[in-house]
């Protein structure tokens, strides 16, 4: 069943960027920072360090217990009307955001609640659990969160956050789950770009360089925001 309370009025997006790592938090906040300007945005970092900058919310977590807690913590934390899950071993690409909020009013004006994936464009890959499709870097609106108890679930530590979060989707009937592969029927991308460039991106068997070539230099660990 569909949502048709959405409104069309300039919504605030919050990404959430859990981190233990300075140096990658640094390029990934770079990168955000740059590729914004064109939406309403908050960064909420949560991670052991202090960590300022351009629209920032921190949140400490003073033992760190894994990305699953780490995204509970910051969604706790948030403000936006709509949530994406960001990583601090990948960076953002100019207009990542652009199309995001107008995908998911429409999406949800179909299915209720409804849940996205971030498209990157050098691991066009998705996730399937029981037989559905679940997104990699979930993005959904606040209200689709609320309907389903919340977003990430502190009962996991490091994996299993997102089939979790796809399956409270599919039990509430919010219909299909749509993600970053466009080959599939029922596989559609929320228009959010993103590169990885660390661990993620070794998941898949290449390396940073075999996906998409030296990291530009303004996007370098170690190059704080």
């Amino acid at each position: 069943m569909g949502n048709p309370g959405n409104s069309s009025r300039d919504k605030l997006i919050s990404i959430i960027l859990p981190t233990i790592r300075p140096d990658l938090a640094g390029a990934a906040l770079q990168s955000i920072v740059a590729c914004s300007d064109d939406v309403r945005y908050e960064i909420v970092v949560v991670s052991p360090f202090p960590v300022q900058g351009k629209n920032i919310v921190h949140v400490k977590e003073e033992v760190p217990k894994g990305n699953c807690a780490a995204h509970a913590m910051g969604y706790q934390a948030s403000s936006g009307d709509i949530i994406v899950a960001m990583s601090d071993d990948h960076i953002a690409l100019d207009g990542w955001l652009t199309p995001v909020q107008s995908f998911i009013e429409q999406r949800e004006t179909q299915y209720f609640p409804f849940c996205a994936g971030i498209n990157r464009p050098q691991s066009p890959w998705f996730g399937a659990v029981y037989g559905l499709y679940y997104p990699y870097f979930p993005v959904l609106s606040r209200q689709s969160a609320e309907a389903i108890g919340g977003f990430f679930s502190p009962d996991f530590t490091a994996h299993f956050g997102d089939p979790d979060l796809a399956m409270r989707v599919w039990k509430a009937g919010g219909g299909e789950m749509r993600t970053a592969v466009r080959s599939q029927s029922c596989a559609e991308q929320a228009g959010a770009d993103i590169k990885g460039i660390g661990p993620q991106a070794y998941l898949a068997g290449k390396g940073p360089g075999d996906l998409h070539g030296p990291l530009p230099s303004r996007f370098r660990p170690g190059v704080q925001p």
